[in-house]
C-alpha cells in the first residue's frame, strides 16, 4: 500500500471519528436542554416575603399537587413545600432533611401521594406524615400546627419558628 493511500484512508477515518463526536456532542446538549427544562417545570418555587418576621403561604395555592415556596432568611435560602393529603390535611414541611441536605440533591419531590428525596429515594406518605424532627430518617422537616396559624386563607409561620431549621440551609446546596 502506497503512503498516498494511507493518508487517504486516516484522513477519511479521523473525519468520521470528527462527525460522531460532534453528533454525540449535540445530542447530549438536546436532552439536558429537555431534562433542563422538565426539571424546571417540575420544581416551579415561589418566593415568599418577610412581613414584620412573618411569611404568608395562600390557601388556595395548597392542592394535591406539591408546592414549593423559598425566601431568605437573614441571606440563608430556605426552601418549604406544601401540599394537601388525601384526607384534604395540609402537609408542610422544609424541602430537605438532615440526613440528606448536604449531598445538594436532599429535596423532595412528588408521587402520587408520596413524597421521594431525589438523594436517597427514601418514600415518605403523606398521610403518615411525622411530626418530629429526627436526624436519622430521611423525610421532610415538619413544620407543625403548633408553628403556625390559619385564618382559612392563609397560613402564616412567625420565621422564628423556622430558626432550627437555618443551619441545614446554611449548608444546603440545591
Amino acid at each position: 500500500m502506497s503512503k498516498k493511500k494511507n493518508y487517504k484512508y486516516g484522513y477519511k477515518s479521523r473525519g468520521n471519528s470528527i462527525f460522531i463526536v460532534v453528533g454525540v456532542m449535540f445530542a447530549l446538549l438536546i436532552i439536558a436542554g429537555i431534562a433542563s427544562s422538565v426539571y424546571e417545570k417540575d420544581m416551579d418555587v415561589h418566593a415568599l416575603e418577610i412581613q414584620e418576621n412573618m411569611i404568608t403561604l395562600p390557601l388556595n395555592g395548597i392542592s394535591e399537587d406539591i408546592s414549593y415556596y423559598s425566601y431568605d432568611h437573614d441571606g440563608t435560602y430556605m426552601e418549604l413545600l406544601a401540599i394537601e393529603d388525601s384526607h384534604g390535611h395540609i402537609v408542610l414541611g422544609m424541602n430537605t432533611c438532615y440526613s440528606c441536605y448536604a449531598s445538594g440533591q436532599g429535596y423532595f419531590e412528588q408521587t402520587g401521594d408520596t413524597l421521594t428525596c431525589h438523594n436517597c429515594g427514601n418514600v415518605y406518605s403523606l398521610d403518615s406524615h411525622n411530626t418530629t424532627v429526627s436526624t436519622e430518617v430521611c423525610a421532610p422537616l415538619p413544620i407543625t400546627e403548633a408553628m403556625y396559624t390559619s385564618d382559612g386563607e392563609s397560613i402564616t409561620i412567625d420565621t422564628s419558628q423556622l430558626d432550627v431549621y437555618v443551619p441545614v440551609f446554611e449548608q444546603w446546596s440545591r
